[in-house]
């Protein structure tokens, strides 16, 4: 059910899109007084259907372990749970740089999670933005972009096969 758990936000939003477009069409049929028009519905469901897009887990690149963190301290590593709202921010202000980021989700991986406590006092503050041994959190996009650019390019992203990465 750890499933569940990372894919809630975007179930629920979903089942909100289809709730609204329910009720809409309901009462488009029935010819109720004052009914939102169709293609209106379908905007806003437009718009809730990003919004469930950039709640699910597929909208951060694919989680690492915090063990793959360490082994790579050259690379910037980003740690960060799906249902934090500044690390989606981060996510959408560093745009295609997040690819460059080794993405690790404190809810998948204790280890992590402990290591986000240690440095916290206890607290689980995402995201939290490590590189060469300098742990920043809640970082800055440009703190985080700067680094991105003068990384080497991390093991196992587009020029290297996802085999060698494992």
């Amino acid at each position: 059910m750890r499933w569940l758990r990372r894919w809630a936000a975007c179930l629920i939003v979903l089942a909100m899109i289809v709730g609204y477009v329910v009720v809409v069409f309901w009462q488009a049929g029935r010819g109720t007084p004052g009914a939102t028009p169709v293609g209106q519905a379908m905007v806003s469901a437009g718009i809730l259907g990003v919004l469930a897009l950039v709640l699910s887990p597929a909208f951060f690149p694919r989680a690492r372990s915090h063990a793959y963190a360490t082994e790579h301290p050259d690379q910037v590593a980003v740690y960060f749970h799906p249902a934090s709202v500044l690390a989606i921010w981060l996510r959408l202000t560093l745009r295609n740089l997040a690819k460059r980021a080794i993405w690790v989700d404190v809810w998948k991986d204790p280890a992590a999670q402990a290591f986000l406590r240690e440095q916290h006092q206890n607290m689980d503050i995402t995201p939290t933005a490590v590189h060469r041994g300098e742990v920043k959190a809640l970082p800055k996009t440009e703190w985080v972009a700067q680094r991105l650019l003068t990384q080497s390019p991390a093991p196992g992203s587009e020029s290297t096969s996802s085999k060698d990465s494992e």
